[in-house]
């Protein structure tokens, strides 16, 4: 599953409250945080869900720069023990060797790469390819968070010598007065240059022996992120595969993955889930696509995802939209919660 750690989905949500009319107490009704302890990190929201949460706040605030202006204002507690283990590094460098490390803390959306040149350092971010929509939202996010988050532990107002994105755009005068470099907008990847210079910078809060102590935590929790959702991935990738085809009960999903229907409930139990919340997850994002995609056959996708009446359908649609499916249709970009 790709996801996200739920202290930088948190703060993502307390952001579009304050940008929105939304309450926090809204949007966390409609984007439930498991709750987490010490183990904040390890528990996880999807990446449809964090995409989803993006948009409705870009969408509702009017903003085509919603991302950008998030990822500036991103604090220590979006990365933590990320965050911890670069504000001990000994220099930017080493800090952004740690991200590229470590990031999977954060995000598994995608996967910062840094390369050394001849005159410059490259961080390049790849999305991850089963990606099949990725909002150009999140990838502002992410490049200004890194970029805002490297002024931060060094206390310079250091400037990439350029930016690459990926996305269309008409706004790249806004990205170069805000970065203070070349931006290129509908590159072939996402990439900060970075001078050596700025890269050498040491970090104000070095501490050698605490960025070591980090590290065996942070390897601890990559060991657990990796293992915590491994029956969620499962049966997410079996309902995917046959929906169309096969009735989609616990006990069905269980006898094609080979395990019984007891274990599997208690195994996604212990993972923070539920069958019924994939099943809803995944019918919601198949039926918000298949409405954007041009289908006016509301009948035949509500048969498709398996619902017993129309009346039915709609009603689920509403709740997770705050809207019918036909008002949907008539205005899909405008999202409500209820």
């Amino acid at each position: 599953m790709l996801s996200v750690s739920s202290y930088y989905f948190n703060e993502l949500l307390h952001y579009v409250s304050k940008t929105t009319a939304l309450s926090v107490e809204k949007l966390q009704q409609q984007y439930p945080l498991t709750p987490g302890g010490d183990n904040f990190e390890i528990n996880r929201v999807s990446f449809e869900q964090h995409q989803s949460l993006m948009q409705l706040g870009a969408t509702i605030s009017g903003n085509k720069l919603f991302g950008l202006e998030f990822g500036q204002q991103a604090s220590t507690r979006s990365f933590s023990l990320l965050a911890y283990l670069t504000l001990s590094s000994s220099t930017l460098l080493q800090a952004a060797n740690l991200l590229q490390k470590y990031e999977a803390l954060v995000s598994t959306i995608g996967q910062a790469k840094v390369f050394e040149r001849e005159d410059n350092y490259s961080i390049c971010w790849h999305p991850d390819t089963s990606i099949n929509h990725l909002s150009y939202h999140v990838i502002d996010a992410i490049l200004a968070g890194w970029i805002n988050f490297a002024r931060y532990i060094v206390q310079h107002d250091m400037n990439p010598i350029k930016v690459s994105l990926s996305h269309h755009g008409n706004h790249a005068e806004i990205y170069q007065s805000i970065w203070n470099c070349p931006v290129e907008m509908h590159a072939s990847k996402c990439e900060l240059l970075i001078s050596k210079a700025d890269m050498d910078r040491p970090v104000v809060l070095q501490d050698k022996v605490t960025n070591q102590a980090l590290q065996i935590s942070a390897n601890r929790k990559l060991r657990e992120i990796k293992t915590s959702h491994e029956y969620y991935d499962k049966v997410y990738q079996c309902i995917y595969e046959h929906y169309l085809t096969t009735n989609i009960e616990l006990k069905v999903i269980a006898a094609k993955l080979d395990v019984n229907p007891r274990q599997l409930q208690h195994c996604l139990k212990m993972e923070g889930y539920s069958f019924n919340f994939i099943w809803d997850s995944i019918r919601k994002e198949l039926a918000i696509t298949l409405i954007n995609g041009a289908s006016d056959d509301l009948v035949a996708i509500a048969h498709q995802l398996q619902f017993s009446e129309q009346s039915a359908f709609n009603r689920a649609f509403k709740r997770w939209t705050g809207r019918t499916p036909r008002e949907y249709q008539a205005n899909p970009g405008q999202l409500h919660l209820t």
